[in-house]
């Protein structure tokens, strides 16, 4: 029997970030959310969220993101602006 990867199938429900980079990450909140990213400077490190539905607005997961600290972001109409 094959072992099945729980968290890779319910990824199309939840957004799971593990130690993945900023660039990585706002790659899949821009194809999701259809909104430009437009990153300030560059963004170290690496990033794990995991659990936030992709029902959530944009708003909320970045909100998680910031939580996180190293990140904030702003909203300008379709575009988010991604600075240390």
């Amino acid at each position: 029997m094959k072992d099945v990867d729980i968290e890779e199938a319910v990824a199309w429900k939840m957004f799971l970030f593990k130690k993945d980079d900023m660039e990585s990450i706002m790659r899949q909140v821009s194809r999701w959310y259809d909104e430009d990213v437009v990153f300030e400077d560059k963004i170290s490190g690496h990033f794990g969220v995991t659990g936030v539905s992709r029902t959530v607005r944009v708003s909320k997961l970045l909100a998680a993101l910031e939580m996180i600290g190293r990140v904030h972001f702003e909203i300008d109409g379709k575009k988010i602006m991604v600075k240390p």
